[in-house]
């Protein structure tokens, strides 16, 4: 697949998602990544529109974010800086929240 740089819409950001590891239940049950009930994603804002006068921008580029796992599109893509990975187009009003380091 051909590089790509990109730029979202005005409201729409990039998101590369983080790995779900398997995880296990109460009385040992391996649960495959993404059957539990509700699980917010995690990932990485890789590219951000531009918003407009109306609705600024409230998500930038390394941000890491937490999302509903229904939000946005998978898309396939292979970006010129991240590489080829499934990303996650939407809009920013679908973010849940903005994980700040601490100390």
């Amino acid at each position: 697949m051909k590089k790509h740089k990109g730029l979202p819409a005005e409201q729409r950001v990039v998101v590369l998602p983080m790995d779900q590891k398997d995880s296990k239940s109460a009385g040992g049950i391996i649960l495959p990544a993404g059957m539990e009930e509700d699980v917010p994603g995690l990932g990485t804002v890789v590219l951000s529109g531009t918003g407009s006068k109306d609705n600024p921008m409230m998500y930038n580029t390394g941000d890491i974010i937490v999302y509903s796992q229904y939000a946005g599109l998978d898309v396939k893509l292979n970006l010129d800086e991240y590489g080829e990975h499934t990303y996650k187009v939407m809009n920013q009003l679908d973010i849940m929240m903005k994980l700040i380091p601490v100390g």
